[in-house]
């Protein structure tokens, strides 16, 4: 309503107030209605718009709603992707109306997993909103667009659907070859795409992509990169460890869903399959 009354420029208290109890619904319109009706009976008063936003709360508003709210975002960590803590971050912060900038940006930052909590503070930010640009910057993008991307050390190479591919616009060149899984039928390859712009935490580069039908995920980094960037899956802490000189760094991982039944994954690239050739 604040941004309501700004855009239309209305400053008189008593209009603030008529205009405000327009959009109130259910029980506030009841309330307001005999609130109303104790005005005409002079026996009460609302002059101004803070009073009237004060007894509004004051009625609605439960008392222990901000105390909660602060409980909630002193317990709040980031465990899943950065897009969904700053989400959940924001959506309780909105609650609590008197806390400062200062301590919301303490908590924001104390929340987050170590590897981002440190890149936060050697980028020495000042505010909240920095902070949470900060921190969106370090999703996992390909490129330029966010995506989610499953570590196979069980891959020997890296591998992208054909409609994950066309969602990030990627140019796929001809490719000839065949994917082959374990007790799974060789597939044919759709295709490459060479030299994608991928970004992940605080790593970035350049990643080659053999295109490929797949079922359960849409991309997929195997051993041809974890051998160019000196990559460590660390799954008991997860995250990955990158090596690669000049820029080492800690990449958070986030569990996906749990699958039905106990999983192998070993997927390689075949250039034939021929009767009796071993692949």
């Amino acid at each position: 309503m604040e941004q309501y009354f700004k855009g239309c420029n209305v400053e008189e208290q008593a209009i603030k107030v008529q205009q405000a109890s327009y959009y109130l619904t259910d029980v506030a319109s009841l309330w307001w209605r005999r609130k109303q009706g104790d005005i005409e009976k002079g026996l009460y008063r609302i002059d101004n718009w803070e009073e009237f936003k004060r007894e509004l709360k004051r009625h609605f508003y439960p008392e222990n709603i901000i105390y909660e709210a602060k409980k909630k975002l002193r317990e709040l960590k980031h465990k899943g992707s950065i897009a969904e803590y700053v989400k959940e971050f924001t959506t309780i912060m909105l609650q609590i109306l008197n806390m400062s900038d200062e301590d919301l940006l303490f908590f924001f930052v104390d929340g987050l997993q170590h590897w981002a909590r440190q890149e936060l503070q050697q980028r020495d930010v000042k505010t909240l909103d920095e902070a949470i640009a900060a921190a969106e910057s370090l999703a996992e993008k390909a490129n330029g667009k966010a995506t989610k991307i499953l570590l196979d050390t069980g891959a020997t190479h890296n591998f992208m659907t054909e409609q994950e591919a066309k969602r990030l616009g990627l140019h796929v060149s001809k490719g000839e070859g065949w994917l082959k899984t374990v007790n799974g039928e060789a597939k044919l390859l759709r295709g490459t795409s060479r030299e994608v712009e991928l970004q992940m935490g605080t790593w970035k580069g350049q990643v080659n992509f053999s295109i490929a039908p797949m079922d359960d995920f849409q991309v997929v980094l195997g051993m041809d990169f974890f051998e160019k960037v000196r990559a460590i899956a660390m799954p008991f802490c997860r995250s990955m460890c990158i090596m690669e000189k000049g820029s080492p760094c800690m990449i958070p991982a986030v569990e996906g869903p749990p699958m039905k039944g106990k999983q192998l994954s070993a997927m390689q690239i075949a250039k034939g399959i021929k009767k009796g050739e071993v692949t």
